[in-house]
């Protein structure tokens, strides 16, 4: 599913015009990123939580030339989903 198609579900849902839908979920899309550069977590008790997590420097190989390489230290997202969202969309 692409974003204009959760738009129009959601828009079918609510009786909301998908303008609005539209507008609204890009404000969420932007205020998620925001509060992961701001504060590195978010958390929906019991759906699902996303966290900015450190990583360190490695060893890795360049599978090209199976050169040994160092990746640098960075950053990943890390998504952890919860129990009632594990029970609705996993069967668990």
């Amino acid at each position: 599913m692409n974003k204009q198609e959760f738009v129009n579900r959601i828009a079918i849902k609510t009786g909301e015009t998908k303008k609005s839908v539209s507008t609204q979920v890009d404000t969420f899309l932007e205020t998620l990123r925001e509060v992961l550069i701001e504060e590195n977590k978010i958390q929906f008790i019991g759906e699902w939580s996303m966290e900015v997590i450190p990583t360190k420097e490695r060893k890795g190989r360049n599978p090209a030339t199976s050169e040994e390489i160092i990746i640098p230290a960075g950053k990943r997202l890390k998504f952890k989903s919860g129990k009632t969202f594990d029970t609705e969309v996993l069967g668990k």
